[in-house]
């Protein structure tokens, strides 16, 4: 099963009788976890999440109190999209039972939540290595480095994200995270080949130092072409390997390249699953090659 795929169902139709028949909590309390669930399964969420509340706000050290916790927690993120009430709720429950039957779904979620609702990267990579401490080898590592690494991506510390990428094919080289992470890794090179040495600091970098390269622009295309044809070769049936092609292109056409890019165009043509996209490449570097070959005579 994937790694979304383990979060928690949305449906918990079997659980409401499984622990009616556990015995636990009066019969009371049963009926309002019931009652709970009933508005949960009919959509109406909000009364569902209060009821939930209550549930739990009379047994906060029973079973049933602490699945209505999770339980509203899951369904303020998952329906209601409310995501920083989520973490809250989430982060309560893992006090209350940090080895719960759920704690691990609880876990899983707020780093869903950090890098992929929310956007708060630095928050995200502190989460993955607090996961990654807990369990270093677990069967998530490479995930859980991948998102570290797009999310240093993402604050402008490239250096750090391609270290973290090599991290991912270093601990996983046949997964489909180092595939992407063999991509991504030219995708860093190129963002640090087009960045200026003069430019200031970016939001989620601490300072101009860590946004810059001690490699200029060229040796950083290269670096970018290298990562992109390794991907190709060692991943020659995954998409990865597919936008890396296209990787080698933009390289080519940020230097000015354009013989060079239009001839690795036509090299996969027939490969690349959207035509579109490479016929649109292919007309923009024709008409940039046109506009250098009038340029002289335009001078005369």
């Amino acid at each position: 099963m994937s790694f979304f795929g383990r979060l928690w169902p949305h449906c918990f139709p079997a659980l409401i009788f499984s622990l009616m028949l556990a015995g636990c909590g009066g019969s009371n309390l049963k009926t309002e976890y019931v009652l709970a669930e009933t508005l949960w399964q009919q959509g109406s969420y909000e009364a569902a999440v209060r009821q939930f509340e209550r549930v739990y706000q009379k047994d906060p050290k029973g079973k049933l109190g602490q699945q209505s916790l999770f339980r509203s927690a899951m369904t303020h993120y998952l329906f209601l999209r409310k995501f920083p009430e989520a973490i809250e709720l989430f982060n309560k429950y893992l006090e209350i039972v940090p080895e719960g039957p759920t704690a691990a779904e609880a876990r899983l979620t707020i780093g869903e939540i950090y890098f992929s609702k929310m956007a708060q990267y630095e928050k995200a990579i502190d989460h993955y290595r607090k996961l990654l401490k807990r369990d270093p080898n677990g069967g998530d590592l490479a995930e859980f480095l991948f998102r570290i690494a797009r999310s240093q991506f993402f604050l402008w510390q490239f250096e750090e994200s391609i270290k973290t990428f090599e991290k991912v094919i270093a601990v996983a080289p046949a997964s489909a995270q180092a595939a992407s992470a063999a991509y991504q890794i030219g995708v860093a090179h190129l963002s640090l080949a087009a960045q200026p040495k003069s430019t200031a600091s970016h939001e989620g970098a601490e300072d101009e130092a860590d946004t810059e390269s001690p490699l200029d622009s060229r040796a950083h295309y290269r670096l970018a072409i290298q990562a992109f044809e390794n991907t190709e070769t060692k991943y020659p049936r995954t998409r990865a390997a597919q936008e890396a092609a296209l990787g080698v292109v933009s390289a080519l056409e940020e230097q000015g390249l354009w013989e060079e890019a239009l001839n690795r165009l036509k090299s996969i043509d027939q490969k690349y699953p959207v035509p579109q996209v490479v016929q649109i490449r292919s007309h923009r570097i024709q008409e940039r090659l046109a506009k250098r070959r009038l340029a002289p005579r335009a001078q005369h």
